[in-house]
């Protein structure tokens, strides 16, 4: 026999041995109960997201709902007096709060009396692309979609009105990819503190 097949042999006895060494049940036990817990830790961090994710649309749902309330209070005069100076007055003070695309304020035609992009003014408006279920919420309808550029949008529409008759809507367009990336921020946050 050579050197080199002692040593194969040597080396696959080695292995047997190693492979029937018996680990104790304690150790067994630690890894079982180490893995039982990482794993129930996962879960809940992923519930706890979740139902963070949920918590910030609906939050996002009711600042929409809080604008809206204040465009159509404010907008019913200037609407029904075809006064397109404050209404774009109106719509730029929408552009301050963060997350907001868009605003607009349409007639009963759906022309579009003022918008955040003033190149929008006296066109009508254009289908939704991809829109999802509308859904309600007291006087408010809302639903997502995404713009041709890909962005994701919460759309929240109300109708304007005076001595209970419709004058228009007034839409409010809130990015969900603001929604996103702070559930990016708090997911990395979390499986760190995991």
């Amino acid at each position: 026999m050579t050197a080199e097949s002692k040593e194969l042999i040597k080396q696959s006895g080695l292995k047997n041995k190693l492979l029937h060494v018996r680990i104790p049940i304690r150790v067994k036990l630690s890894i079982a109960i180490t893995f039982i817990i990482w794993l129930t830790i996962l879960i809940l961090s992923f519930v706890i997201l979740a139902r963070q994710r949920d918590q910030l649309y609906l939050q996002t749902v009711k600042m929409g709902q809080v604008s809206l309330n204040y465009f159509e209070n404010n907008a019913r005069i200037p609407l029904l007096n075809d006064d397109m100076l404050r209404l774009n007055t109106l719509i730029k003070e929408a552009t301050s709060v963060e997350g907001i695309l868009y605003a607009m304020i349409v007639d009963r035609q759906q022309v579009i009396k003022a918008h955040t992009d003033h190149g929008k003014i006296g066109t009508t408006v254009q289908p939704f692309e991809q829109a999802e279920e509308v859904r309600r919420n007291q006087y408010i309808d809302y639903f997502n979609y995404t713009l041709p550029s890909g962005t994701h949008v919460l759309n929240l529409s109300k109708t304007i009105t005076f001595k209970d008759k419709p004058l228009g809507v007034v839409h409010v367009g809130v990015s969900l990819e603001f929604i996103k990336n702070l559930i990016r921020k708090e997911t990395v946050s979390i499986l760190l503190m995991s």
